[in-house]
């Protein structure tokens, strides 16, 4: 049986890949290189926008764009014209087959095949990818920043929330995250992580379009509201109900009030 939420779901998938599929910018300043998993088993395609004046001896602000194949290519030019002296842009994509599905979720749920592989890909980011970044790339990096939209806001507030492995973000900027996922699995997450912890070290933004529906906009008030209630210290907490704004229109809008906010 098709639910609603598996039909907004497929109708947002199909709406976000249409918006996104432009040409790829071309800077002077910029490459692209692949990055296999023991983890999950996949390649990724990174690319990397570094500052135009970048120096092997400087250390930058890094910000990790996930979904980098529908995103980079319109969010790198305004990384490039706001923050193009101190910003290294790493966009998150595929080199084969596209397995979001798995890598932004857990637990599996029956709402799509072969999801749940959250757990492993957070693992693929913390142990080889960014290690990847500082060592084969050499890029040093005085901060980071994690930036995901729907299933990818979905494992940025993940990534944040679960304490199998550290978090090596201190900024965070989900944009209309799926927190329905899974039963709304992310309450308790975040329930269980305030248990044991009384701070949380980020600056973190959400955001969700006033057109998103009312499943979505109802996960996201609660969530925003049992934020504000823990007053966890170190927490730098800011969200925003983007006007006039469906699903797939608001992932640049958020990437780029998001990444301000934040800085």
């Amino acid at each position: 049986m098709i639910t609603v939420k598996k039909t907004c779901y497929l109708i947002a998938l199909i709406l976000m890949a249409w918006a996104c599929s432009e040409e790829n910018p071309e800077f002077k300043v910029s490459k692209s290189v692949d990055i296999s998993s023991s983890f999950t088993g996949n390649t990724y395609r990174l690319k990397v926008l570094y500052p135009d004046s970048y120096d092997e001896s400087k250390s930058y602000q890094t910000v990790y764009l996930l979904d980098g194949d529908w995103y980079y290519n319109e969010f790198s030019k305004i990384v490039h014209e706001k923050y193009g002296n101190d910003v290294v842009l790493i966009s998150i994509g595929y080199a084969g087959s596209d397995s979001r599905n798995t890598d932004f979720t857990f637990p599996a749920d029956d709402l799509l095949k072969k999801s749940g592989g959250a757990k492993q890909y957070a693992r693929f980011i913390t142990e080889e990818l960014i290690p990847y970044v500082k060592n084969d790339l050499q890029i040093k990096s005085n901060g980071s920043a994690l930036l995901g939209h729907s299933l990818g806001g979905y494992f940025s507030l993940y990534m944040l929330l679960q304490q199998e492995v550290e978090n090596p973000f201190n900024k965070i900027v989900a944009v209309s995250p799926s927190l329905y996922w899974s039963d709304a699995y992310i309450f308790g997450l975040e329930k269980k992580y305030s248990e044991s912890n009384s701070d949380m070290n980020v600056s973190l933004y959400i955001a969700m379009g006033d057109l998103e529906g009312v499943t979505m906009n109802t996960h996201f008030d609660a969530f925003a509201n049992k934020l504000k209630s823990r007053n966890y210290q170190g927490l730098s907490f800011q969200y925003e109900r983007l006007k006039n704004t469906v699903h797939n229109n608001s992932p640049i809008i958020g990437f780029d009030k998001g990444l301000s906010i934040t800085y």
